[in-house]
């Protein structure tokens, strides 16, 4: 009932907190204007991501008692909040925003004292690393997500619904494991984050507001120390290699637009509209359409994950996720052939 409590309580606290936030940012200047990449009626407040945190806070006083881990990883994604907040209002590059990430990860894996030590454990190559291994590989794998999340955000209501995805599937992945660790949380997590999608969406109010920097990193920094603390604690909630399945869309999203930018000569970080909700909507479909096919489209990942793990174990997961994510790339690359080819033989 406590953890009910603070779900209703971190949902209703994004929604009132936008709604107070939504004046103050348009007296700052903390909004979105509409230009060449970014097609969107008016200038939209960046508020979500500090209406998300700050309900995370005040949700949290109604709970009796918060693990270490918990409390480090909402501290330290503080860090995220700020600077996400202001480079949304000043603009302060790309280089800025990766050293709080590289920042907010060192905070995590010393503070916590966790890291990514073993991925399939079954296979010598992907297990027990020395610590300074793990710690490396870690900090490359959150700044990826943080950045993966931070580069779907751009249709309404993607990153928080794959965020919602994200943190549903693993904690159905935990319950089938018959662990619950930190389940809680997660759900606290994803009913803020709804708050936010209920404004996003113009469900609750016509006065829309955007995550901004400071939302989409934040929710990408909790789903991948989320994934992190269920998959390489002293006794694993969920497999990493089933976990990885959660998150299948950003980061094979991510993948597949920085590879083909780098082989264009540009940097990874170049802005540009090759996401595959970009593809989506010069495909035909309209912004609800693009969202809901993406919605499925993540639920599909797991579920075949699911499927894959049940029949082949961690090891047959890992390379099924890798094959995949290959073909997901490939695809993306012929997109336009593709699609062609499909509406001559329709």
């Amino acid at each position: 009932m406590i953890h009910a409590a603070a779900s209703a309580t971190a949902l209703f606290s994004a929604l009132g907190l936008l709604m107070l936030f939504n004046p103050i940012a348009r007296r700052i200047g903390l909004l979105d204007h509409p230009n060449a990449r970014k097609q969107h009626d008016g200038a939209v407040p960046l508020t979500g991501g500090l209406a998300i945190y700050l309900a995370l806070w005040i949700a949290s006083l109604l709970m009796p008692s918060i693990p270490e881990k918990v409390a480090l990883l909402v501290g330290s994604a503080g860090v995220l909040v700020i600077v996400g907040a202001l480079d949304d209002r000043f603009g302060l590059g790309v280089k800025t925003r990766l050293l709080a990430q590289a920042l907010a990860t060192s905070i995590m894996i010393w503070g916590s004292g966790t890291s990514i030590h073993t991925v399939v454990p079954d296979l010598v190559l992907l297990s027990d690393w020395p610590v300074w291994i793990g710690a490396a590989i870690t900090l490359i794998a959150v700044v990826g997500l943080v950045n993966a999340f931070n580069m779907i955000d751009g249709i309404d209501g993607l990153a928080g619904c794959t965020a919602v995805i994200a943190c549903l599937t693993l904690a159905i992945s935990q319950l089938l494991f018959g662990h619950a660790e930190h389940t809680e949380y997660l759900l606290v997590f994803c009913a803020a984050i709804i708050g936010y999608l209920s404004v996003n969406l113009t469900i609750a109010s016509r006065n829309k507001v955007f995550l901004g920097d400071a939302g989409s990193l934040l929710i990408g920094f909790v789903i991948a120390w989320a994934v992190i603390f269920a998959t390489q604690s002293n006794q694993p909630s969920v497999p990493a290699a089933l976990a990885l399945w959660s998150i299948a869309l950003p980061v094979w999203d991510t993948l597949s637009v920085m590879s083909r930018r780098m082989r264009k000569g540009l940097s990874p970080f170049h802005a540009d509209r090759t996401h595959l909700h970009h593809i989506c909507l010069r495909a035909g479909l309209n912004s609800r359409q693009a969202l809901a096919f993406l919605i499925c489209f993540s639920l599909a990942s797991y579920v075949v994950g699911a499927l894959i793990y049940a029949l082949t174990g961690a090891t047959g997961a890992l390379i099924g996720f890798g094959v995949c994510g290959l073909a997901f790339i490939m695809l993306q690359m012929k997109i336009w052939r593709v699609l062609v080819w499909v509406r001559r033989s329709a």
